[in-house]
């Protein structure tokens, strides 16, 4: 499934509608979603249904639990979660999922739109509501924040990470 997501920092002017593709592991997603934004490296986390979901370092997998792909937490249309970036859920965004369809007529994964850029240093809420008060126009540069998560890709395609995590060795062949 392809999902439009918009993603929301909780009590803040900051936001990004995203077209993103279910395929996705939830480690995957969550950097896609933090490089919309434009947020350092870091840790990355959801909420949904009463249940955390560990979603990496940096979009690099932790644990065999970040292997799930987004489509199998079965989030339907109209739904909301929470993502969450940084240790302890520090920055809570409210995420709504718009639609879910089999495919979306755009190209995966997208910044559609969006309002709001983050300070220089340390991220807070703090500092990030302080930042989004004192700019005269809360611009997005939308090209920008596509081609970082298109850079990225649309979903993990390779293998070895997942493989490494469920105790697989590695394959070598000789050719002789």
């Amino acid at each position: 499934m392809q999902y439009l997501l918009k993603v929301t920092l909780k009590d803040a002017e900051l936001w990004r509608l995203l077209a993103v593709d279910g395929r996705a592991d939830l480690a995957f997603l969550g950097e896609l979603m933090a490089l919309a934004f434009g947020y350092p490296k870091g840790e990355r986390s959801f909420e949904y249904g009463g249940k955390l979901y560990k979603a990496g370092i940096s979009g690099q997998l932790q644990s065999k639990a970040e292997v799930l792909t987004f489509d199998s937490l079965n989030i339907e249309a109209e739904e909301e979660f929470t993502y969450y970036v940084g240790a302890g859920e520090t920055l809570p965004h409210k995420v709504s999922v718009m639609k879910k369809v089999d495919k979306l007529d755009c190209l995966m994964p997208s910044c559609l739109f969006g309002s709001g850029s983050l300070p220089e240093g340390d991220l807070t809420l703090k500092s990030i509501k302080e930042h989004l008060d004192s700019i005269e126009e809360n611009r997005l540069d939308m090209r920008e924040a596509t081609t970082r998560m298109r850079t990225y890709g649309s979903f993990r395609t390779g293998s070895e990470d997942i493989m490494s995590l469920a105790g697989a060795d590695p394959i070598s062949f000789k050719v002789q």
